[in-house]
Order: structure tokens, then C-alpha cells, then sequence
């Protein structure tokens, strides 16, 4: 029984989703406004970032990402989010969200 129950949990493992990252609100990536946000509405509206860095020059980017691996490898879902500030006001963002 403990073979057979072992088996089942395997299985399951295997066919189960894989995720990595933390999901967020993608739809609030348009609400993100280069010139007008900040740094606190960014935190609002996606969360706080999996990684936080800032450059020599004074600029934090602020990376989000999420990705989500279907049973099998079927259908894989990714979102990332880089948003770039300066001095608490985003200067820049980009992103990608697919489904391959």
C-alpha cells in the first residue's frame, strides 16, 4: 500500500503545475504611468518587487516576474515587469506577458 500511495504522489508531482516567482496584478500595468507614478503607487497597485536594485547613477528597478508551467509543458505562462525609478517617480517600464 505504502508503494502504491507513493506512486500516486509521484504521479500527481508530475503532472501537477509549476510555478515560480510571485503572481501580480498584470492588469495594473497600464495604470503605471512613466512621469506621474510613484514609487509607493507602484508598491499599491503590483506588490512589492521579487528584486529590488539600484544603479550607480541613482536609478531602482524594480523587477516582478511570474511564471507558471502547465502539466507536461503544454502551455507555459509568463509575466514579467521591470519598472524603472528615479528618485521615487517612474522613468520607465517595460514588460512581457505570454502565454507559449
Amino acid at each position: 500500500m505504502l508503494k502504491n500511495l507513493l506512486g500516486l504522489i509521484l504521479a500527481g508531482a508530475m503532472l501537477g503545475c509549476i510555478t515560480s516567482g510571485r503572481q501580480f496584478d498584470t492588469t495594473a500595468i497600464e495604470r503605471i504611468e512613466v512621469g506621474k507614478t510613484t514609487e509607493s503607487e507602484v508598491i499599491a497597485l503590483v506588490g512589492m518587487p521579487l528584486e529590488k536594485a539600484r544603479a550607480a547613477n541613482g536609478i531602482d528597478f524594480y523587477n516582478y516576474t511570474y511564471v507558471k508551467e502547465a502539466p507536461l509543458g503544454l502551455e507555459t505562462e509568463v509575466a514579467t515587469l521591470q519598472v524603472q525609478l528615479f528618485k521615487g517617480l517612474v522613468i520607465n517600464k517595460y514588460w512581457n506577458l505570454g502565454q507559449y
